[in-house]
This record gives structure tokens, C-alpha cells and sequence, in this order.
């Protein structure tokens, strides 16, 4: 079996723990396989579908997930079918998520970081860098009018899940200009601190 489709069959069996740890709110529906390297999943989380939130809102999404060929080495394009309005969700349904893709990261992690995107965690809606400004000015207003009604929903994990598709990271300070360095566990060698540029032993 090849890279790719042994990452996809891992993220299957990632994608149905995910389910059996959320308490019900997230359905996988369709099962990416190495052939059709898809996923459509439901997210039972509340959030807003048109401008009539708080007073109406949406109780489910579908989530579809594409893996592309290159894929983990390019992100997942996530797109909800289910229509919303979000600052970070272009009209569309692509989901911005205005962070970097790590090739490391399991699609369980994804998936949560979705949920709690659309849910409007504050941490991960981001207003600089809106897909949908129409929707961003509707969201900065509303929550001006109502606080209580962000977050829309808070998604809960069971305690149990562990990000273990993200490598172990440590900070470390830099010995010249104590900036904190985010490394991961284990690193050793000569690094350059990107702030001061002193080059120092990275061992961790």
C-alpha cells in the first residue's frame, strides 16, 4: 500500500474514534477511501445560517473533506454544504481557516478545529483576514448587540482524545535574547534563533 493510501485509511480510523468521542455531535456519513478520497461528515453544532441569528439557527452542518493527490503534503479543502454565514466560510461553503497546514496533523484535529470554527470560537475567527465581509460586518455587529450569542455552540471532546498526530513540541529559550522557541521534543543540533539570529545547541 502506498503513502497515500495508507494516510487515508489512518484518517478513516481517526475520523470514526472522533465520532465515538463526541458525544454524538459529529456523524461520519461517507468514509474517504484510497479510491474516492473523500469524507462527508454532520456536525451537530448550532451556529448561524443567515442573518436572523441568534433568534433562528442552524443545529447541523454537512462537512465535506477532499484529499488531493499530494495530499497530506497540501491541506484538505473543507467545505460546508449546509448554507451558513460566517466571516471565515466564503459563499461557496470553502472554509478558510487561515492557518498553515501541517502534513503531520491528523484529520480528527481538522475536524475539530472546524467545529469550533463555524461554532465562532473566538480564538479561530479571524477578522483580518475574512473570506466573507459582508458576513464579517454582520458578525461584528451582532456580537456588539448580543454578546451571549457567540460562541454559538461550544464543542466538547471527551478528555480522552489526544493530538497525537501533532508532534510533541517544548520551548526552549534562546540563551542571548530569551525569546521562546517552540521545537520539537527530541531536536537536537545547531539552530539559529529567528529573532537574534545567535546560533545555539537545540537539544531538547
Amino acid at each position: 500500500m502506498d503513502a497515500f493510501s495508507l494516510r487515508i485509511t489512518s484518517d478513516r480510523d481517526r475520523l470514526l474514534q472522533l465520532c465515538e468521542r463526541s458525544g454524538g455531535k459529529i456523524h461520519l456519513l461517507q468514509s474517504p477511501t484510497p479510491a474516492r478520497p473523500k469524507a462527508e461528515l454532520e456536525l451537530r453544532y448550532r451556529t448561524a445560517g443567515s442573518r436572523q441569528y441568534p433568534s433562528q439557527a442552524v443545529s447541523s452542518t454537512r462537512l465535506v473533506i477532499e484529499f488531493a493527490a499530494r495530499y497530506p503534503f497540501t491541506a484538505p479543502v473543507a467545505k460546508i454544504s449546509t448554507p451558513i454565514l460566517h466571516p471565515n466560510v466564503w459563499e461557496s461553503g470553502v472554509v478558510c481557516l487561515g492557518s498553515k497546514w501541517i502534513a503531520s496533523e491528523g484529520i480528527d484535529l481538522f475536524v475539530q478545529r472546524v467545529a469550533r470554527l463555524i461554532s465562532f470560537d473566538p480564538l479561530l475567527v479571524n477578522e483580518q483576514s475574512a473570506a466573507n465581509r459582508g458576513a464579517l460586518f454582520w458578525y461584528q455587529q451582532t456580537r456588539r448587540q448580543n454578546p451571549s450569542a457567540f460562541p454559538s455552540d461550544e464543542p466538547r471532546f471527551s478528555s480522552d482524545i489526544q493530538p497525537e498526530s501533532l508532534p510533541l513540541r517544548v520551548i526552549r529559550e534562546c540563551p542571548n535574547c530569551a525569546a521562546k522557541l517552540r521545537l520539537p521534543a527530541g531536536k537536537s543540533g545547531v539552530i539559529a534563533c529567528p529573532k537574534c539570529a545567535r546560533e545555539f545547541d537545540a537539544k531538547t
